[in-house]
């Protein structure tokens, strides 16, 4: 879940009172949910599994950061629910171990033997005498750490169909650990994210299996034989998602490099060379997964994926659909509760029903609350039985691939330039092998660059001892993939003797922003962080994320570098006002791309110093229209210095002058040489937005989406269209980012042209609501005064208090004794009606412009 540290004083007011039975509603007609247990027979419960008899073991929570005073027991306890009663509740319920600390969640083994997840152990426990409590406790594996906090351990566990244990662990907020095997064999870790390990039921054999979780709370196979498994999401860096897991798999995720996952050493969906992608964005906390293949329902759900969502109080649906040698799919609302729903587990039960159960409160403590839902098919519904897992992963390609000798290396090679992520990470995974290490050593030089780096990624997964040789030539290498990941080898291993090679990168071809963003992070690591993580690898280190601004600033400065490499450093500098003289330099660059990005950065931040550079500039002929027009951004209306511009010979010039008259179109001066250039303008764009200062109520606005989308579909100028997105007035720069300068509360829209048309991106703005993706969801926290505060990603923190990303990229805590009430958006962070701020020809050239970002 993350069940993260819910800790609402609002929800510990209603402990004791009495709560409205609000039964969850399947969003199909053909389901039904009954109410099958409640507090008291069952408070605070967790993890759940079924055992063949049909008989569901609950495991409940005491020990979850319990209230001081808390009247419940001691420790964690495993209750069984079987039958059903007249009344639809369980006809019996008993006590099958007592003695749990810290549970998380329980698995049954092929063989019945009941497993249990604790913070720090799994255990299985046994009925030897058959009276229906355990009787044997058995370790199996530990956890080894300084964490306290159970949510960032070891979280949860399955079997998979040829029965070995599959165990997941959160990323234990950075901290040292050990994996300890019942054998005593270990696998420690520093600073990498939470992590997979498979084990034989005994806790031997142990092995991990797949890292770059943040917390993957949990697990389960589908019926096809794939581990999937439901992972949180980092403070800053959504969505949560369905993860599809895979031998060697690297998921992206390093606490080294902090919390907020935004670091370019992390990756979420597989943005990083040697990362994998997710298969479903999911809502915030999920908690609990399972195939709908496993239950009785129609066949026209089975093969989807039920997964709670404790946070925003529903069962999501997702239907996967081949992607390669994975899947992707997309969520639908299956299963939606009231403000007290807050599922956690889901077991398939052998009838084909599906036990759900339900935390009740946003409280974390213990609070003596708690349900289990039963869902099923309605009677005389047609349904499918229940599937048997399947026995191997459904990707043959995949498993050859993993299992590939040295006789198979020309479809390794193949393999590693193919489209799909997995089928490269397979070869890869299967080079790092001992047995390929010098096959990897001489495709170091192959003349296919993605050979290239299937090398260099088999031979850093491999730890290869003496890297600083091989990676002074590969951070020259003419593929920019090839040195994003040289780069990301460098600056994991803190080797600071390639620190001129690492300089010298910036300026070879193909620089891309994320290369740019990926070299700016390796040289604040072994400038500014290295020596403090080398000393002994600090425990709890982190890495900063935001470079310095000295380094930002010298890079801006240096001629030498590329103009892009300068462009995009200009765009990471914070307030404009602590680096005028730079910019105020640059605006005067032979540069125009230098020279505009400048301006931008000026105009958007006008001040008494700048506003005469800026009126300067957009009054001299002699400077190219780009500029003029940008300049013209940042001021506001002085008609008798801008009303000469309606006549400007530059185009831009004189539809930038007119847009900026708006604001004085009240003047009688304005509106006389608006009025006169309209009656003489053969340029319609002019027309119209003179026609939009004189009378903006008249200027052919729809009223409809269908009308903008009509009116959008083509024409409009680029160009325009960004000083647009990043002027004051629009707004769509506070929010969204694009090639590296804007806010981040939004989706980045440096490249959105290459998956939305102009019809979409006309909905996007007019209609806000319509489609918000998961990692996108609004948040809203009320606190007790009435203030509201709105923001992405919200979260709520042990002892204290509930965070929102705000609109500036900083995080704001709202303490817990300040808070009224916390919740999931019904509506898009971006306001409705945004086009309202624009005249058409604006909008139309924002469009282009979004349009031609690709």
């Amino acid at each position: 879940m993350k069940l993260p540290p819910l800790l609402l004083a609002l929800a510990s007011t209603l402990v004791g009172a009495e709560l409205p039975l609000e039964i969850p509603r399947p969003s199909d007609g053909r389901f039904e949910v009954t109410l099958y247990a409640a507090d008291p027979a069952i408070v605070t419960p967790i993890g759940a599994a079924v055992d063949a008899r049909g008989r569901l073991f609950v495991l409940e929570s005491h020990t979850h950061l319990a209230p001081r005073g808390y009247a419940g027991p001691r420790r964690d306890r495993i209750k069984v629910f079987a039958g059903t009663g007249p009344d639809g509740r369980a006809a019996s319920v008993s006590v099958f171990a007592d003695d749990v600390n810290e549970g998380m969640n329980v698995a049954f083994a092929p063989d019945g033997t009941l497993y249990v997840c604790a913070a720090q152990e799994v255990f299985a426990l046994a009925d030897r005498d058959g009276d229906g409590r355990a009787d044997s406790r058995r370790s199996v594996l530990r956890l080894e750490t300084q964490q306290t906090y159970p949510h960032s351990q070891l979280l949860g566990l399955t079997f998979s169909p040829d029965g070995w244990l599959y165990v997941s662990r959160g990323n234990v907020g950075g901290l040292p650990y050990a994996w300890v095997g019942a054998d005593g064999t270990r696998l420690p870790g520093y600073g990498d994210g939470g992590d997979i390990v498979r084990c034989r039921p005994d806790g031997t054999e142990l092995e991990r299996i797949a890292t770059g979780f943040w917390n993957p709370f949990d697990l389960k196979f589908d019926a096809a034989g794939r581990l999937l498994a439901a992972d949180n999401d980092p403070d800053s860096r959504g969505p949560n998602r369905l993860v599809h897991v895979v031998p060697g798999g690297d998921y992206g995720y390093r606490a080294l490099y902090g919390t907020t996952g935004l670091h370019a050493y992390q990756a979420w969906d597989g943005e990083l060379p040697g990362t994998l992608p997710y298969a479903a964005a999911l809502g915030e906390s999920p908690s609990g997964l399972v195939d709908t293949a496993f239950a009785a329902f129609p066949r026209d759900f089975v093969h989807g994926i039920l997964v709670t969502v404790w946070g925003e109080h529903t069962v999501t649906l997702h239907r996967l659909r081949p992607a390669g040698s994975s899947v992707r799919g997309d969520a639908q609302i299956f299963l939606r509760g009231g403000k007290h729903f807050r599922p956690v587990a889901l077991a398939a039960a052998p009838d084909g029903a599906i036990f759900i159960t339900d935390w009740v409160l946003s409280d974390y403590p213990n609070h003596g609350r708690g349900r289990i839902w039963k869902l099923v098919t309605r009677a005389g519904v047609p349904t499918a039985p229940p599937a048997r897992p399947a026995a191997a992963d459904p990707s043959p390609r995949l498993a050859a691939l993993f299992a590939a000798r040295p006789t198979d290396l020309p479809a390794l090679r193949t393999a590693l330039a193919d489209a799909d992520p997995f089928v490269r990470h397979a070869a890869v995974t299967a080079l790092a092998r001992p047995a390929f290490r010098d096959v990897a050593l001489r495709d170091l030089t192959h003349a296919d660059a993605s050979v290239r780096l299937g090398a260099l990624l088999a031979l850093r997964r491999m730890a290869f001892a003496e890297p600083v040789p091989l990676l002074r030539a590969l951070l020259r290498d003419p593929d920019a993939g090839v040195r994003q990941a040289a780069l990301l080898w460098t600056g994991e291993n803190l080797l600071t003797a390639l620190e001129p090679e690492v300089d010298a990168a910036l300026s070879l071809p193909g620089l891309t922003p994320q290369l740019f963003e990926i070299w700016l992070a390796t040289v604040q690591i072994l400038r500014s962080d290295a020596a403090q993580l080398q000393a002994a690898r600090v425990p709890g280190a982190r890495i900063k994320r935001a470079p310095a601004p000295e380094l930002l600033a010298s890079l801006v400065a240096d001629e030498r570098r590329p103009t892009l490499a300068r462009t995009l450093a200009l765009a990471r500098l914070g307030a404009a006002a602590p680096h005028r003289p730079l910019l105020v330099g640059l605006v005067r660059s032979s540069d125009p791309v230098l020279q505009l990005r400048a301006l931008a950065r000026l105009a958007a931040e006008p001040d008494a110093e700048i506003i005469p550079v800026l009126r300067a500039l957009a009054l001299d002929r002699t400077q190219p229209a780009e500029a003029r027009a940008t300049a013209l951004t940042g001021l506001d209306a002085v008609a008798a210095d801008f009303l000469p511009l309606l006549d400007d010979p530059a185009p831009a010039v004189r539809i930038q002058a007119a847009r900026t008259l708006r604001s004085a179109a009240a003047d009688p001066r304005v509106r006389a040489a608006a009025a006169r250039r309209l009656a003489a303008s053969p340029d319609p764009v002019l027309a119209s937005e003179l026609a939009h200062l004189l009378d903006p109520a008249r200027s052919g606005r729809p009223d409809t989406l269908a009308g903008w989308q009509q009116l959008m579909a083509d024409g409009g100028d680029p160009a325009a269209g960004r000083r647009v997105f990043f002027s004051r007035g629009s707004l769509c720069s506070q929010c969204h980012r694009h090639d590296g300068r804007g806010g981040q509360v939004g989706p980045d829209l440096s490249v959105i042209g290459r998956t939305a048309g102009r019809a979409q991106l006309v909905q996007s703005i007019v209609n806000p609501s319509d489609d918000v993706a998961p990692q996108f969801q609004g948040w809203e926290i009320r606190r007790k005064s009435g203030e509201i505060h709105t923001g992405l990603q919200g979260h709520l923190r042990s002892g204290k208090g509930i965070s929102l990303l705000g609109f500036d990229g900083a995080e704001l805590l709202v303490p817990e004794a300040e808070v009224a009430d916390f919740g999931a958006m019904a509506s898009s962070l971006m306001p409705a009606g945004l086009e309202k701020l624009l005249s058409p020809e604006e909008f139309r050239d924002l469009v282009a412009f979004l349009a031609a970002s690709r």
